[in-house]
């Protein structure tokens, strides 16, 4: 199983494709940052990206792409934000495992240590996924060394072992007497050989810092899910 860096991959869907753009010599694409659904469903996200006939994306691997495909896009590198580039989705839409509220979260009782927050995704097979967890955190502290942080990270429960470069921030807090609630999340490519497992965990940690409370997940309203994109890479 291996990962690598997503830099910042974000889903999205092809509004328009042109085959004889004055500055590129490839089919380019316009497309609209699309968010997925509690049901698996997507939609245009409020306030997202979008790539336009001005600076468009471009197919470096799989394609062509049609009116209405799900693609996934980063800004190309060296181009000064002027490109775009897009991989294919298998099946042509990702899935979501887990989607739900989690009141009060669950506690994360010691220092330095992983806690599952029973969070799961199910990979279905072989193959290579964009895999982004949220998650939220509530933090009190009555004493303070260095700052208290949680963070999240993926664990692979078929291959007992956490998942590479996924551990992200989920909050910090600076302060005594006072609850902080802060929201993280992080994404990373992982390539696995059959159906795989997945869930989230979390820890605090902060070297001096004393707890009073320190829940992660679904706190203050907020939500903590996994979301999985299975890849098509390659021609």
């Amino acid at each position: 199983m291996t990962t690598a860096n997503p830099d910042d991959w974000f889903p999205a869907q092809v509004t328009a494709v042109d085959t004889s753009h004055d500055l590129f010599a490839a089919t380019v694409y316009s497309a609209k940052e699309i968010a997925v659904q509690g049901d698996g469903t997507v939609s245009e996200k409020i306030g997202g990206r979008e790539i336009t006939a001005e600076n468009p994306a471009i197919a470096v691997s799989g394609g062509p792409f049609a009116v209405g495909d799900i693609i996934l896009v980063r800004t190309a590198r060296n181009a000064g934000g002027l490109l775009w580039e897009a991989i294919p989705l298998s099946g042509g839409l990702p899935f979501q495992s887990y989607a739900g509220w989690m009141p009060g979260g669950v506690a994360i009782s010691s220092d330095d240590t992983w806690t599952s927050l029973g969070v799961p995704i199910d990979l279905p097979g072989a193959g290579t996924y964009l895999v982004k967890w949220t998650a939220q955190a509530e933090m009190n502290l009555s004493a303070i060394g260095i700052a208290g942080m949680v963070l999240g990270r993926l664990y692979d429960y078929t291959a007992s072992a956490y998942v590479p470069g996924s551990i992200g921030v989920i909050g910090n807090v600076q302060v005594t007497g006072r609850t902080v609630f802060g929201g993280g999340s992080d994404s990373v490519l992982y390539t696995v050989t059959g159906e795989t497992r997945l869930f989230l965990y979390a820890l605090r940690t902060g070297s001096g810092c004393t707890w009073t409370t320190c829940n992660a997940g679904g706190v203050a309203g907020g939500y903590t899910n996994i979301n999985g994109y299975w890849l098509l890479l390659g021609p």
